[in-house]
């Protein structure tokens, strides 16, 4: 893929264009070009087919009839297969570095949403018209004759407004005062060589080739703009977005919304947002939450997310999809690395992290699996645990009746915090489908998990998890195949697809495959040579 996609408009001046894309040819690496012909009656097309011919990077597509500037760069860009997409005018030249330039602040800064060189205007009166201001000043916007944008920023909020908006003007300051509004910077790179004849199109084709009158079009789109940003216009500033978010329980449920609050957060970062939980816990101290509480707020929110029976009504996709698709957050714009959740230690957390005992590693057993179809029997995780002390400190975890007081038994004694501290400092895991998938998710701890009426592939989070099941089990992962929403099962014995099988036999796990897998996780060293 290339790192760079640059979009192109014409309408006759073919000696521009030629310009234009003979400074691309010389000064920018690894990008595509693609140009869109908006019905050009001189010798473009020609020039567009044999520039396309011998330029394996370049490509290029008619109009008839010219479809205006707004329309025709958004219609380039849904084929752009760049990391950065550059809309640039035809009659503009490019100089050595200027890519790099453009792109640079976005590796620096990734609350920058869009970059553009340095212009005479990028400042708005109170009509919304650009106008000239001081150059020590952020601009308001800017200018759309060269206008660099990261490929995720279209994703999110598209390029121009073609809904509302017709032909060309303001489009730009449009899409700048959205993303502006959604809480991210726009960067003016001085550095960056670009020069710009300005108006070399409209001003010298005549209005029967352009198809429109400018002027009328003009009055038309400020109207839009000034009905849109009447409050921008008068405050210079923008409202903070309150957001509320809701799930109420359980524990683990609650742990796995903080990437999607977190991308929330990231695609909306001028927002305060609320979380609505009976879990409060789980999410203390998480840096883009600005409060949590148990009922609802008295002020009414802008948006409210409810991701209550999110998964459950979902249940053949992961748990975290499940949630980003009510919240309507696009999980692949992010890195695979930040889609697990992450848990936010506090000083109690830190200071329970230091007491714990540094004489041996430690290697964490938690029984909780609450449902029967997802419960391994205490007698075998006693008879693992037990093994696990020739080589590791065993701590127990979970809720009181989990206690195998086989290691030292924290079952029911910590706080949450405490819990998360044990496993910040853990080298193995043991463990049954529960809210402690998660957390050693959140320290990416070597685990072990015995796996049985639910499907490990919508609940883990990395390949540190490694998976025990029986492989011959007729209805393992049961839990998903049934009628939505799936807040909890019961073993029917395979019933429900017409076959007989022992209850609760998909846990039955033999220690020895359990150990198997521990000995494939980690290596097992004896206390004495540690």
């Amino acid at each position: 893929m290339p790192r760079l996609t640059i979009t192109m408009l014409c309408l006759n001046r073919q000696e521009l264009t030629q310009q234009c894309v003979e400074s691309i040819l010389a000064n920018t690496a690894d990008c595509e070009l693609r140009i869109l012909d908006n019905g050009s009656t001189d010798g473009t097309p020609e020039y567009l087919k044999h520039l396309v011919q011998t330029h394996a990077h370049v490509f290029a597509m008619r109009e008839e009839r010219n479809i205006g500037f707004i329309r025709g760069h958004n219609t380039l860009a849904t084929t752009a297969l760049g990391d950065f997409i550059c809309v640039l005018n035809n009659d503009v030249q490019v100089g050595p570095g200027w890519d790099d330039a453009l792109i640079a602040p976005f590796e620096r800064d990734p609350w920058i949403g869009a970059t553009g060189p340095k212009d005479d205007y990028g400042f708005l009166a109170h009509d919304l018209v650009g106008t000239r201001g001081d150059s020590w000043k952020d601009p308001e916007y800017l200018s759309g004759h060269c206008l660099c944008v990261p490929r995720w920023i279209l994703r999110r909020f598209g390029l121009f407004d073609d809904e509302h908006l017709t032909w060309a003007t303001g489009e730009d300051s449009d899409f700048s005062l959205r993303l502006r509004q959604a809480g991210y910077k726009i960067r003016v790179v001085p550095e960056a060589p670009v020069t710009h004849l300005k108006r070399a199109t409209i001003d010298h084709v005549g209005m029967a080739l352009l198809g429109y009158d400018p002027i009328e079009n003009e009055r038309r789109n400020r109207r839009v703009l000034c009905q849109r940003w009447r409050r921008y216009a008068d405050f210079r500033d923008f409202p903070m977005r309150k957001i509320l978010i809701k799930r109420d329980s359980a524990n683990g449920d609650v742990l796995c919304t903080e990437p999607v609050i977190r991308a929330v957060k990231q695609l909306c970062p001028n927002s305060g947002i609320t979380v609505q939980t009976r879990c409060p816990e789980m999410l203390l101290g998480a840096p883009m939450i600005r409060r949590i509480v148990t009922v609802a707020p008295p002020e009414k929110p802008d948006q409210v997310i409810d991701l209550d029976l999110a998964y459950e009504r979902n249940p053949k996709v992961h748990m975290i999809e499940a949630y980003a698709q009510v919240a309507g957050v696009d999980l692949q714009l992010f890195p695979p690395t930040t889609r697990r959740p992450r848990w936010h230690l506090n000083p109690q957390g830190y200071e329970a992290a230091d007491a714990l005992p540094t004489d041996r590693p430690i290697a964490v057993i938690a029984t909780d699996g609450s449902w029967p179809i997802r419960q391994w029997r205490k007698a075998r995780f006693a008879e693992i645990a037990r093994w696990l002390q020739r080589y590791f400190r065993v701590i127990e975890v979970g809720l009181p009746g989990a206690a195998l007081n086989v290691g030292w038994n924290l079952c029911g004694k910590t706080t949450a915090q405490q819990l998360a501290a044990v496993y910040s400092q853990a080298r193995l895991a043991v463990m049954c489908d529960s809210l402690h998938v998660h957390l050693a998710a959140c320290f990416k701890v070597p685990t072990v998990g015995i796996w049985g009426g639910t499907d490990p592939l919508l609940r883990i989070h990395g390949p540190e998890h490694r998976v025990v099941q029986r492989t011959d089990f007729p209805c393992r992962g049961c839990h998903h195949d049934r009628e939505a929403p799936r807040c909890h099962s019961v073993c029917d014995r395979g019933a429900f697809r017409g076959m007989t099988v022992p209850e609760n036999g998909c846990m039955d796990i033999s220690v020895d495959a359990v150990r198997r897998a521990i000995e494939e996780t980690i290596e097992l060293r004896q206390p004495d040579s540690l």
